[in-house]
């Protein structure tokens, strides 16, 4: 049988994992929980008017996911979306899974990580993804997402397609712990400049960042990083 990647989840659910491992603890109105059996991870969907056939969630509206560990510590939230689960394809929780990664892979969510390590992506649509603290990892993907680090040092992927977004608070100089990077080769860029109180990190064809109340002077060939 086929093991969907969970993009959006990638540092937990990769394509080493077969959802077979993953079952209904419990099912109401408003919330479904899955259970991993094999880890105890719970990935819980929420929303409204939840109705379930043969133990699977056919209808209803999902519009928040929350993903936590054994010990219900909650490793990333994903909110923004309004998805009718009857539009959902498949009979088996693997195929209905696999169906909600791939309608949320358009897009518009809000994806929230937590205070240590994470790896969050957007989708094609407009996105704005939430670090927290922690080292984490961005790829916005297409369109024109929000991204904010948080705390601890962070990497922003660039990549031909990347479309035009915005880092909320890149730090150019903060050193150590505190150092942010683009991870790109230093090569890839064409232009840095200074827009007002920010700067624009143009990479041509459409696609570049725009580092928000950042010094283009303090945006060198030391913040990238491949």
């Amino acid at each position: 049988m086929a093991k969907p990647v969970a993009r959006l989840f990638d540092e937990y659910y990769t394509a080493d994992l077969d959802t077979d491992d993953l079952v209904i603890g419990s099912g109401t109105k408003t919330k479904m929980v899955t259970v991993d059996t094999s880890s105890l991870d719970k990935l819980v969907i929420e929303g409204r008017n939840f109705k379930y056939e043969d133990g699977c969630l056919n209808s209803g509206i999902i519009n928040k996911l929350t993903l936590m560990d054994s010990d219900g510590t909650v490793l990333e939230t994903i909110t923004g979306m309004k998805i009718d689960a009857d539009q959902l394809a498949g009979a088996t929780l693997e195929e209905f899974l696999s169906s909600l990664i791939t309608r949320m892979g358009l897009g518009g969510l809000k994806i929230v990580g937590t205070d240590v390590e994470d790896s969050l992506y957007g989708g094609i649509g407009k996105d704005v993804l939430i670090g927290k603290g922690g080292d984490d990892l961005f790829n916005g993907a297409g369109s024109k997402d929000l991204l904010f680090g948080g705390g601890g040092s962070d990497t922003f992927q660039f990549s031909a397609g990347t479309g035009r977004d915005t880092i909320k608070d890149f730090d150019a100089d903060g050193g150590g712990a505190l150092q942010d990077y683009i991870h790109s080769a230093f090569a890839n860029v064409d232009t840095i400049t200074q827009v007002g109180k920010d700067t624009v990190v143009d990479f041509g064809n459409g696609d570049a960042f725009v580092l928000k109340n950042v010094d283009a002077d303090l945006v060198t060939m030391a913040d990238f990083i491949v």
